[in-house]
């Protein structure tokens, strides 16, 4: 069987804006690492089926970048701990809050302007939750609220 050339894979790996963690297999369809370089996620895949995605998950246009987790955390008066977001805003990320404990909460729920009082305690002391009449808005258009903050 014909092996392909390591400039082949590096190529892809530069393209793609990843890293190749380990050596290089003879075969194609041979399984190596890929890591990314922007938040670090590693996976397993073959040049063959690197050659079909696009690239990884964090550049989606559904991907949420980690300056909104650091601008949210500003606005809350905790700090993200997390080096790269989770894959989905309901997914848990790592929080410390203003009594410097550490706490897990989903992006979603941090970023509405009702925060679930679970979570309250770690949140600034000048946090104060919406009348008792104020209908929530998804964490959708709230999310949408901080981009347009942020630009």
């Amino acid at each position: 069987m014909k092996s392909t050339p390591p400039e082949v894979y590096q190529a892809l790996a530069k393209e793609r804006g990843m890293t190749i963690v380990g050596p290089i297999p003879q075969v194609i369809t041979e399984k190596l690492i890929w890591q990314c370089n922007t938040c670090g996620r590693t996976y397993s895949r073959s040049l063959k089926v690197m050659r079909h995605i696009p690239t990884c998950r964090c550049h989606g246009k559904n991907a949420i970048p980690g300056q909104l987790y650091t601008a949210l955390a500003e606005a809350l008066g905790i700090t993200w701990l997390d080096t790269a977001p989770p894959r989905r805003t309901r997914d848990f990320a790592h929080w410390r809050g203003c009594d410097n404990q550490l706490f897990e909460a989903p992006f979603a729920e941090l970023c509405r302007p009702s925060i679930p009082i679970r979570y309250r305690p770690h949140i600034t002391p000048d946090y104060e939750p919406p009348p008792s009449n104020y209908v929530d808005v998804p964490h959708t258009l709230a999310l949408k609220r901080i981009k347009k903050e942020l630009s």
